[in-house]
């Protein structure tokens, strides 16, 4: 399977830096890409990114039937933990599946987004 992707991030226009993150974890037939962009005005933002990023990377390491259907069932019970231990963070992410043969399937919440050029 061969993927060429291009993904571009730009620094918001009330902040100093640019804090997005991009990561991807490939099977021989499967992969799986996140992009996150933590609110950088909210306490621990970046703690939660880091978090939310891993946990995703890491069930799809480790799953191996369908590991979309079990980040789909995790994933809620992530995001609640987070919002425990982080209770003022922010946190916008775009989860994209490839698998060969197969339809792109995505996931996002909040502003990261996705597109065909």
């Amino acid at each position: 399977m061969t993927v060429i992707s291009r993904w571009y991030s730009a620094k918001g226009q009330r902040t100093q830096d640019n804090r997005d993150v991009f990561a991807y974890v490939r099977k021989p037939d499967d992969a799986l890409y996140i992009i996150s962009d933590c609110v950088n005005s909210k306490a621990q933002s970046g703690l939660m990114d880091a978090a939310l990023c891993s946990k995703v990377i890491e069930t799809f390491k480790e799953t191996a039937s369908d590991p979309i259907e079990q980040l789909l069932s995790e994933l809620s019970q992530c995001q609640a933990e987070y919002r425990r231990l982080y209770p003022v963070a922010a946190v916008s992410y775009l989860i994209a599946r490839i698998r060969t043969n197969s339809p792109v399937q995505t996931l996002h919440a909040g502003d990261c987004r996705l597109g065909f050029t």
